[in-house]
């Protein structure tokens, strides 16, 4: 379906044609969709954060930064390191997610 931003749009699409075999669907059940695709896209996104974000430590922290530097850790045991630029675009990407 594409990415998160336009993946509902399809879901929708497929909800009302297919399941519920109308062209032409009430308010109720649009909001009953759009709740139940808001619900859903929360509950998977914050199952993800919880059980792998969180689960990654270093000495005792965890969190985006915790497995941003096991991430930087393990190209460096491996040689591939990457340039200060890469690291930097990667950290600044972190800080926004």
């Amino acid at each position: 379906f594409g990415d998160i931003g336009t993946s509902p749009l399809y879901t929708f699409t497929g909800i009302f044609v297919e399941v519920l075999e109308t062209d032409h669907p009430t308010p109720r059940d649009v909001v009953d969709t759009f709740s139940m695709i808001f619900w859903v896209l929360t509950f998977v996104v914050g199952f993800k954060y919880v059980t792998v974000v969180l689960s990654v430590s270093h000495h005792g922290e965890g969190g985006a930064f915790a497995m941003l530097h096991n991430i930087f850790e393990q190209a460096d045991a491996n040689g591939r390191g990457g340039s200060p630029g890469l690291r930097a675009t990667v950290t600044f990407a972190t800080m926004l997610a």
